[in-house]
């Protein structure tokens, strides 16, 4: 589900710019919404998989994994504050 929200999400922005480019216009398309809202499906599916892991080297991995997630949630809503 979050791949097909981040695709959808970057499909619509690339629309919008193209549109943009053609009417020369300022606007720019908003895809930081959508990344993050993407992020946060994968984490959840992340988080319910922790449920099956089996070694500890699986947990690492998946401890990893929502880490760099999360960090990289945290990176886009302090960007979309920012500007």
């Amino acid at each position: 589900m979050g791949i097909l929200v981040v695709t959808y999400g970057s499909i619509k922005a690339a629309v919008q710019l193209a549109i943009n480019i053609f009417q020369r216009t300022k606007t720019i398309p908003d895809l930081r919404r959508t990344l993050a809202f993407g992020l946060e499906f994968l984490m959840a599916a992340e988080i319910i998989r922790s449920v099956i892991v089996r070694t500890m080297n699986e947990l690492v991995m998946l401890g990893s994994i929502i880490a760099l997630r999360g960090l990289l949630g945290l990176i886009i809503h302090w960007e979309e504050k920012t500007s």
